[in-house]
Protein backbone atom coordinates (compact mmCIF):
# COMPACT_ATOMS: atom_id res chain seq x y z
CA UNK A 1 0.00 0.00 0.00
CA UNK A 2 3.28 2.24 1.27
CA UNK A 3 6.48 2.30 0.13
CA UNK A 4 8.13 1.50 3.30
CA UNK A 5 5.73 0.39 5.34
CA UNK A 6 6.01 -1.70 8.13
CA UNK A 7 5.56 -5.68 7.82
CA UNK A 8 2.51 -6.25 9.98
CA UNK A 9 1.03 -10.06 10.12
CA UNK A 10 -0.83 -11.63 12.32
CA UNK A 11 2.39 -13.84 13.85
CA UNK A 12 3.94 -10.22 14.89
CA UNK A 13 1.04 -8.78 16.04
CA UNK A 14 0.43 -11.53 18.37
CA UNK A 15 3.68 -11.55 20.17
CA UNK A 16 3.43 -7.86 20.22
CA UNK A 17 -0.02 -8.76 22.36
CA UNK A 18 1.49 -11.69 24.60
CA UNK A 19 5.32 -9.61 25.15
CA UNK A 20 3.34 -6.55 26.24
CA UNK A 21 -0.21 -7.69 27.61
CA UNK A 22 0.27 -11.48 28.94
CA UNK A 23 -3.69 -10.94 30.52
CA UNK A 24 -4.76 -11.21 26.54
CA UNK A 25 -2.76 -14.43 25.98
CA UNK A 26 -5.71 -16.35 25.68
CA UNK A 27 -8.07 -13.90 23.55
CA UNK A 28 -8.45 -14.64 19.42
CA UNK A 29 -6.89 -12.53 17.27
CA UNK A 30 -8.05 -11.44 13.82
CA UNK A 31 -7.13 -9.75 11.00
CA UNK A 32 -10.00 -6.84 10.50
CA UNK A 33 -10.41 -6.00 6.90
CA UNK A 34 -10.62 -2.34 6.37
CA UNK A 35 -9.87 -0.09 3.48
CA UNK A 36 -8.11 2.15 5.74
CA UNK A 37 -4.63 3.37 4.91
CA UNK A 38 -2.92 4.40 7.60
CA UNK A 39 -3.13 1.66 10.22
CA UNK A 40 -3.47 -2.02 10.14
CA UNK A 41 -6.09 -3.59 12.78
CA UNK A 42 -7.18 -6.49 14.74
CA UNK A 43 -9.92 -7.85 16.65
CA UNK A 44 -8.31 -9.21 20.22
CA UNK A 45 -11.03 -10.90 21.50
CA UNK A 46 -15.06 -10.25 21.61
CA UNK A 47 -14.27 -6.59 23.01
CA UNK A 48 -10.88 -5.03 21.75
CA UNK A 49 -8.96 -4.35 18.75
CA UNK A 50 -5.50 -3.38 18.70
CA UNK A 51 -4.45 -0.42 16.03
CA UNK A 52 -0.87 -0.25 14.72
CA UNK A 53 0.16 2.49 12.13
CA UNK A 54 1.58 1.75 8.88
CA UNK A 55 4.31 4.09 8.51
CA UNK A 56 6.63 5.58 11.40
CA UNK A 57 5.19 8.80 10.30
CA UNK A 58 2.04 7.77 11.47
CA UNK A 59 3.02 7.17 15.07
CA UNK A 60 2.68 10.81 16.31
CA UNK A 61 -1.06 11.22 15.10
CA UNK A 62 -1.74 7.49 17.27
CA UNK A 63 0.39 9.19 20.40
CA UNK A 64 -2.02 12.04 19.82
CA UNK A 65 -5.40 10.31 19.29
CA UNK A 66 -4.59 8.06 22.31
CA UNK A 67 -4.25 11.36 24.66
CA UNK A 68 -7.18 12.92 23.18
CA UNK A 69 -10.05 10.38 22.64
CA UNK A 70 -11.11 10.34 26.68
CA UNK A 71 -11.03 14.60 26.39
CA UNK A 72 -13.02 14.48 23.42
CA UNK A 73 -15.74 11.67 24.43
CA UNK A 74 -17.74 14.08 26.57
CA UNK A 75 -18.10 16.15 23.79
CA UNK A 76 -19.81 13.79 21.22
CA UNK A 77 -23.45 12.50 20.31
CA UNK A 78 -22.10 9.03 19.75
CA UNK A 79 -19.70 6.97 21.54
CA UNK A 80 -16.13 6.29 20.72
CA UNK A 81 -13.70 4.17 22.02
CA UNK A 82 -11.90 4.29 24.92
CA UNK A 83 -8.30 3.37 25.29
CA UNK A 84 -7.51 -0.12 26.79
CA UNK A 85 -3.62 0.25 26.19
CA UNK A 86 -1.20 1.89 24.76
CA UNK A 87 1.86 -0.65 22.85
CA UNK A 88 5.50 0.30 23.16
CA UNK A 89 7.69 -0.03 20.04
CA UNK A 90 9.77 -3.11 19.92
CA UNK A 91 13.23 -4.13 17.84
CA UNK A 92 10.07 -5.87 15.46
CA UNK A 93 7.92 -3.08 15.62
CA UNK A 94 9.78 0.06 16.12
CA UNK A 95 6.44 2.43 16.61
CA UNK A 96 3.72 2.79 19.25
CA UNK A 97 0.83 0.86 19.01
CA UNK A 98 -2.86 0.92 20.78
CA UNK A 99 -5.10 -1.55 22.15
CA UNK A 100 -9.26 0.08 22.08
CA UNK A 101 -12.57 -0.61 23.43
CA UNK A 102 -14.33 -2.40 19.80
CA UNK A 103 -17.20 -0.82 19.07
CA UNK A 104 -19.62 -3.35 17.71
CA UNK A 105 -21.16 -2.54 14.11
CA UNK A 106 -20.94 -2.54 10.06
CA UNK A 107 -19.07 -0.15 8.42
CA UNK A 108 -22.12 1.83 6.37
CA UNK A 109 -20.30 0.46 3.06
CA UNK A 110 -21.34 -2.92 3.79
CA UNK A 111 -24.83 -2.49 3.34
CA UNK A 112 -27.86 -0.07 2.20
CA UNK A 113 -28.88 1.90 4.98
CA UNK A 114 -32.29 1.91 5.99
CA UNK A 115 -32.64 5.64 6.99
CA UNK A 116 -30.40 7.23 4.81
CA UNK A 117 -31.95 11.06 6.32
CA UNK A 118 -31.54 9.87 10.03
CA UNK A 119 -27.93 8.44 9.04
CA UNK A 120 -26.97 11.80 7.65
CA UNK A 121 -28.51 13.96 10.50
CA UNK A 122 -26.24 11.71 13.01
CA UNK A 123 -23.25 11.57 10.98
CA UNK A 124 -23.95 15.77 10.67
CA UNK A 125 -24.26 15.79 14.37
CA UNK A 126 -21.29 14.60 15.36
CA UNK A 127 -18.81 16.41 12.66
CA UNK A 128 -20.84 19.83 13.73
CA UNK A 129 -19.84 18.22 17.84
CA UNK A 130 -16.11 17.52 16.76
CA UNK A 131 -15.31 20.61 14.85
CA UNK A 132 -16.91 22.54 17.36
CA UNK A 133 -14.75 21.04 20.60
CA UNK A 134 -12.18 23.64 21.67
CA UNK A 135 -9.34 21.74 23.73
CA UNK A 136 -6.91 23.93 26.35
CA UNK A 137 -3.87 24.14 25.16
CA UNK A 138 -4.75 22.61 21.31
CA UNK A 139 -4.42 24.69 18.31
CA UNK A 140 -6.86 23.14 16.30
CA UNK A 141 -9.35 20.44 16.30
CA UNK A 142 -9.84 20.60 12.62
CA UNK A 143 -7.22 18.67 11.34
CA UNK A 144 -6.45 15.26 10.92
CA UNK A 145 -4.39 13.77 13.78
CA UNK A 146 -4.59 16.83 15.68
Amino acid sequence: MHEGEFAIGQALVRRLVDGQFPQWRDRSLTRVPSSGTVHAMYRLGDDLAVRLPRLAEFGPALERELDLLARVAPFLPLRIPTVAARGEPTAAYPASWSVLQWIEGEPLSSHPVADPIDTATHLGEFVVAMRSINLPGESSPNQRGR
